[in-house]
């Protein structure tokens, strides 16, 4: 692959989260001229030695605000929104940004349906790809009765709600956690007013295969690179991010995932997500991820590095893309994500310690041979999270 030598400045919205700090990480080895725009100055991707930069944003801003206060230096930066409602303010203001920064982004109405539950399962079964059994509910009394019917046939192990808009572990709820219905009225309310509405869905057994697909397309939708990895340990240990995962081959799934995209004329990167039932051996489609997915540095460590891929399409750089990626390349969330799963794991389900420990610091995520002030950072800034209350939850679950 060809890669970016003349410096282009490039702007990551967001320095906190993970796949910041790779995107960061990856693009100044690229000779990107890198800039973040900071929630703070302590922050894993504005301490990197390869952040040039760190623009410090107010809470209440926007990053689609902060870059309308830069600066114009007559160049256009590249720009990269990293989370899903950063995607989103990107691609309905597109036209104002692109006067001012070069980027590539979804269509609204492709990212209004991969960000929608419910259509992404309509429209995957219009192209035949198999889905979970989900039913869509846009009202309280709907979900209440839904509720009832499946406690009635005392089937609360196979089903589990989740917002129609929203990502990952955040929002889903098994329907076994739910108990006395009576007795748990008031949480079910409180639930349907947080999250509703929302798709219940068919729930794929536990010890089925988590596989994501992750994907870059260019701006005539033509796929430029994928990467396919399956999730090993998940913190909280009932679901959530993935901890530990291992890179593979699943042919199959890559061609689902990009008919899927194709058919929305998919621009910039995405992953879909699958479950494979043990029963059937069937993978069911559980959702896309429109932005970088949480497990990026897994697949820039096994040859697909899909910022320096979308940086370089993003300029019209050649791209001659031809690596094949690793199979079982192991990254590690180690801290504190592989930590507390491994505390709050169940002692039978635990692996020896010696296994848990054996390479910890060579596979986590965090840590970079090149980069050890970005990596002193990713390790000591999460701990600040363990002060709020919504973690000491999580070590509950």
């Amino acid at each position: 692959m060809n890669l970016n030598k003349h410096g282009d400045r490039v702007i990551v919205a967001g320095s906190v989260q993970r796949k910041n700090l790779s995107t960061i990480r990856s693009l100044g080895k690229a000779g990107y001229h890198v800039e973040v725009i900071s929630e703070g100055v302590f922050t894993p991707g504005a301490r990197s030695r390869y952040c040039s930069r760190s623009i410090l944003k107010s809470g209440k801003e926007s990053y689609i605000e902060k870059l309308g206060q830069l600066e114009s230096t007559g160049e256009k930066p590249i720009y990269f929104p990293m989370e899903e409602k950063d995607v989103y303010e990107l691609s309905i203001n597109q036209e104002k940004v692109a006067r001012n920064y070069q980027f590539i982004v979804a269509p609204i109405e492709s990212l209004e349906i991969a960000m929608d539950k419910n259509q992404t399962m309509e429209i995957a079964k219009e192209l035949g790809i198999p889905t979970p059994e989900t039913t869509f509910v846009n009202s309280f009394q709907q979900f209440t009765l839904k509720l009832d019917e499946i406690m009635f046939t005392s089937q609360s192990d196979s089903y589990l709600a989740k917002p129609v808009h929203g990502s990952g572990s955040n929002g889903v709820l098994y329907f076994k956690q739910f108990g006395d219905q009576v007795s748990q009225r008031k949480r079910i309310f409180n639930y349907w007013e947080e999250y509703g509405p929302l798709v219940i869905q068919r729930r794929i057994p536990s010890q089925g295969k988590a596989i994501g697909v992750s994907m870059v397309f260019d701006r005539d939708s033509d796929l430029v690179a994928s990467f396919t990895h399956m999730r090993l340990h998940s913190f909280p240990n009932s679901g959530g991010p993935s901890t530990d995962r291992i890179s593979i081959e699943m042919p199959e799934l890559v061609d689902m995932s990009e008919r899927l995209l194709k058919f929305l004329k998919w621009q910039g990167v995405a992953m879909v997500e699958w479950k494979i039932d043990p029963d059937t051996n069937i993978p069911y489609l559980l959702e896309i991820n429109p932005r970088f997915w949480g497990s990026l540095e897994l697949a820039i460590r096994s040859g697909v590095d899909f910022p320096r891929i979308l940086a370089d399409l993003i300029v019209s750089n050649p791209i001659d893309y031809r690596t094949v990626p690793k199979k079982n390349c192991r990254c590690r969330w180690v801290f504190p994500g592989e930590i507390l799963r491994y505390l709050t794991s169940k002692k039978t389900n635990r692996e020896p310690l010696r296994v848990f420990i054996h390479r910890l610091v060579r596979d986590s995520e965090e840590y970079d041979r090149t980069d050890l002030r970005g990596t002193f950072f990713a390790m000591v800034y999460p701990i600040t999270f363990l002060f709020k209350k919504k973690y000491f939850h999580l070590l509950r679950r």
